[in-house]
């Protein structure tokens, strides 16, 4: 179906459009309440990751127990003993953090809103949150920072990067 210019111009200001069919920067986005305040999770979720405190939890914890670690494939029991005290101190962190920056903050909450929001949160965000709960991982990092401190490469450590939400 054809349309005049007239029409076609009609039709892009009924939508905020410009003739080219761009939005306008004026135009207000509405935004649910539920998606504003996990923007504002993530937000201070990468503050945390991305500040000294956690980078020294961190390196503090890689120090005290790297050396545990050995490259074979079975893996000690005590192995799983240092993942869980890892993974209840990196949730305890973060919690603390997010509690203190977002008044009434759920861990349980926010992990149910992470679910249905996954495709909105930076790639290393998600990935790193993953990794919380994933035993090669942590494993992998903590050979990496064992091979580091005994002068045989450099540490790979959990980065996060300009956090992008859409």
């Amino acid at each position: 179906m054809a349309t005049s210019d007239g029409a076609a111009a009609d039709a892009c200001t009924a939508h905020n459009l410009d003739s080219h069919g761009i939005g306008s920067l004026d135009e207000e986005v509405s935004v649910s309440p539920q998606h504003e305040e996990f923007d504002r999770i993530v937000g201070e979720l990468e503050n945390i990751v991305v500040g000294d405190e956690f980078a020294e939890f961190q390196q503090t914890f890689f120090d005290e127990h790297c050396m545990e670690f050995d490259d074979q494939e079975e893996n000690k029991l005590s192995y799983m003993e240092i993942f869980k005290s890892y993974h209840d101190k990196f949730e305890a962190h973060l919690e603390a953090g997010l509690g203190r920056s977002i008044p009434g903050f759920s861990m349980d909450k926010f992990t149910k809103q992470l679910e249905s929001h996954k495709h909105d949160i930076d790639v290393s965000i998600f990935d790193m949150l993953l990794a919380m709960d994933d035993f090669l991982e942590f494993k992998a990092l903590m050979l990496s920072h064992k091979a580091a401190k005994e002068g045989g490469g450099r540490a790979v450590q959990l980065e996060i990067s300009t956090l992008t939400i859409s």
